[in-house]
């Protein structure tokens, strides 16, 4: 079975709030996607954080429970804002910015074109 891997981190606020947005992130997607492997990776190894890039394997069928995962976080999160980013099978790489606060629709329409390739 083929894995994809996708990064998310999470635009800085408050280093707190920041930690606290990226540890439930985590959990969220943990509970969407039980068989996915999720680590949060620390950008600066001198922070007592524990990051707030989120590094995202899962089976490609999967993708799917990824992204609805993605949109009912946020759209519990209107403080969030989220830069994903992937490299589809060509070797594009693909990077869409969603702000938590677009609203249901425009968010679930960026994380679409998150998925099928498409910069924004």
């Amino acid at each position: 079975m083929t894995e994809q891997q996708f990064t998310f981190t999470l635009l800085p606020t408050e280093a707190t709030v920041t930690d606290v947005l990226a540890h439930d992130f985590a959990e969220s997607l943990q509970e969407e996607l039980p068989d996915a492997t999720i680590t949060r990776i620390r950008e600066d190894p001198l922070n007592q954080d524990f990051g707030a890039t989120l590094a995202v394997i899962l089976s490609a069928p999967a993708a799917i429970s990824l992204a609805n995962g993605i949109s009912k976080w946020l759209a519990r999160r209107s403080d969030a804002k989220l830069v994903m980013r992937r490299t589809d099978g060509d070797g594009k790489k693909i990077e869409v910015t969603v702000n938590g606060r677009l609203g249901r629709q425009q968010t679930e329409v960026l994380i679409r074109k998150f998925f099928d390739g498409e910069q924004s």
